[in-house]
């Protein structure tokens, strides 16, 4: 049969044909009629043409994607696109998995400049790489393949540290702890969270939470914020945890996280009738290079009144050492150092202390208002 239109011309008595259309293969006869260009009459013949099978082509697997995360017992959904130059073909598209056994997708013929698809399922069995695999063929006996690979196996969650500065007793701050999980996976992940105390008491530093993270398929990051309790006590650095727990289609790596409140705290004196409790005694001003400078002030025996400083007892914190000016360097033990000035402040520093080391220096000290005890306490990072 004729499927388009021929140019023909002849030479020498011989007509050739060109550009004639055909849309599947097989073996078709060419039959030529009418006249030539110079009006010569054209005889008639017929010639036979022959011609090939092109299999489907551009066969490409859009979902899912490589490598992607799988939990064995998973029914995967499977979609592939794909052309094919025989017009009239007709398809059918099969899908396997590991070389097993294939199952019949569904075809949605190409139409024009639209790919056809091949769409179905499969069920993961095992662990470790599985291998999918999408067979297009035509009903000339043409045929061609694809193939993704994915990986089986339980994602990992884990969680991780953080810290979070205390604030003021009239204010407070957030510790954000990150989940992450890895890799990306297919399925919805949900897994429980809880707080615990350490060395941080509940309701008193922090304010305990507990409840279920969902990462939605293709998540791979969640935050759990922790509410910190300011105050205006000075201690040291202190610590709670946060507990991942109860998965479900992931495994924990990293199960607890540390969070730690950072002390920003001004070390404060007994409140009495000579010194109100506004008044700050020791006055942390400056921290670096594995030294701690203190700064001590009288407190105001009432408004507009300022004491004088009359001496100050120290407690050697272990493995640190107190600098006063114009005495020596002090190591071990306690030792008084008096004043009797007039002087209203007073300065000292601890030295060699160590990265993130905290201290406390006990402080007896004695103005016009009389002794009373305090204490320094802080950390540094030695540079």
């Amino acid at each position: 049969m004729l499927l388009g239109t021929a140019t023909v011309s002849a030479v020498g008595g011989v007509a050739t044909f060109q550009n004639v259309g055909i849309s599947d293969n097989g073996t078709f006869a060419v039959t030529a009629n009418g006249t030539l260009a110079n009006n010569a009459p054209l005889t008639a013949g017929t010639i036979q043409i022959t011609t090939q099978n092109v299999a489907p082509q551009n066969v490409t697997i859009t979902a899912p994607a490589a490598n992607a995360s799988v939990m064995p017992g998973q029914t995967v959904q499977v979609s592939a696109t794909f052309t094919d130059p025989g017009t009239t073909d007709t398809h059918t598209c099969t899908i396997a998995l590991n070389g097993g056994t294939p199952v019949a997708g569904t075809v949605t013929a190409p139409n024009g400049g639209t790919p056809g698809s091949c769409t179905g399922s499969v069920q993961i069995t095992g662990t470790g790489p599985q291998v999918i695999q999408v067979t297009v063929s035509d009903d000339d006996g043409g045929s061609t393949q694809a193939s993704v690979t994915l990986q089986s196996g339980a994602p990992v969650l884990s969680i991780a540290d953080t810290n979070a500065a205390e604030g003021a007793e009239t204010s407070s701050g957030t510790a954000t702890f990150t989940v992450t999980l890895t890799p990306a996976t297919t399925q919805p992940v949900t897994v429980r969270y809880q707080t615990a105390a350490g060395t941080a008491t509940e309701t008193s530093d922090f304010f305990g939470t507990g409840g279920t993270l969902t990462f939605a398929p293709g998540e791979t990051t969640k935050t759990i914020p922790v509410q910190i309790r300011g105050d205006n006590s000075s201690e040291p650095d202190e610590t709670f945890t946060v507990t991942l727990s109860n998965p479900t289609n992931a495994t924990i790596g990293r199960a607890t996280a540390t969070g730690t409140i950072l002390t920003d705290d001004l070390a404060t004196a007994p409140s009495n009738v000579c010194e109100p409790a506004r008044s700050s005694i020791v006055q942390v001003v400056n921290a670096g290079g594995g030294r701690l400078t203190v700064t001590i002030q009288a407190n105001r025996a009432a408004p507009n009144q300022t004491n004088t400083l009359e001496s100050v007892r120290f407690g050697v914190p272990r493995n640190a050492a107190i600098e006063v000016p114009n005495q020596p360097e002090n190591t071990t033990g306690n030792f008084t150092v008096p004043l009797g000035n007039g002087a209203t402040t007073f300065t000292f520093s601890l030295r060699r202390l160590t990265a993130g080391q905290a201290v406390t220096v006990p402080l007896t000290i004695t103005d016009s208002c009389g002794p009373r005890d305090t204490f320094v306490g802080g950390g540094v990072n030695a540079f």
